[in-house]
Parts: C-alpha cells; structure tokens; sequence
C-alpha cells in the first residue's frame, strides 16, 4: 500500500542466565514501540530466551494486545546451527495495546509464512518471515 508506514524494529539482547536485563529490554521496546503507534510493528531478533522465559510472556502479554509470533512456536529451533534444539531468535508482527496508544489504525500485518533455512554462514539459523498488509474494514 503506498504511502502506508510500517515500523520494523530488531534487538539482540544479552545472553545471561538471570533475564533481569532482557526484562528491561522489552519494556524499551514496549516504551519506543507507543511512540509509533498505530503503525503495523514487526519486532524480531535475538532474544536469548525460551518462549516461556519471563521476558517472552512480557513481550506477548503486557505490550501489546495481538501478537503473532512466527518463530518460537511449533519448529523454529535457530541455535546451534547442526541439530538445533533452542528457541531463542523471534519475529513478531504486533498491535501495540490499547493502553498504550490513543489512535485506532484499520491497517493490519497478517502473517503469511516463516522458516528457518539451513545454513552455516553464522552460529545461528536464518529466518525468513512474509506477511501480508491490509486494511481492516
């Protein structure tokens, strides 16, 4: 859609066992992501942490209203590279809460696809996302 804004934001946060930092991390992606509101968000990188890590359930459950998240569920193991068995690289295609925003946009991220590819050009598998934007009516 011509014209239309789309905010793409990526982070890779500490790998430390106590999540005490990645906990402020995502509030600072939650606090920048309200002054792009109500502009459709992909938010994704490396996280370094489990899907149900406290820093995940924040990112989900207290920023924002509707997540999709194409990596973490299901397949989508990204670390080591052979035989990968962690979760901990993520894309998110997000509506930023009500409470955080005080404009209603009709426009919407649908996801479409994602997948880890197989290759060996990093520690990490790469992952590829393909959404869809659209106009809610």
């Amino acid at each position: 859609m011509e014209g239309t804004e789309l905010v793409v934001m990526n982070t890779h946060m500490n790998f430390r066992p106590d999540d005490t930092e990645r906990l402020l991390n995502v509030k600072e992606i939650c606090g920048v992501a309200a002054q792009y509101a109500p502009r459709p968000m992909i938010v994704c990188g490396d996280f370094n942490t489990t899907p149900e890590s406290r820093a995940a359930s924040l990112m989900k459950e207290d920023c924002f209203d509707s997540v999709w998240e194409l990596v973490g569920v299901g397949e989508g193991m990204t670390i080591p590279v052979s035989n990968s068995t962690k979760r901990i690289d993520y894309i998110f295609a997000c509506e930023l809460s009500r409470q955080k925003r005080n404009v209603i946009s009709n426009l919407r991220l649908k996801p479409i696809s994602a997948c880890v590819i197989h290759a060996d050009a990093s520690d990490y598998l790469p992952v590829i996302a393909e959404f869809q934007l659209y106009r809610r009516i």
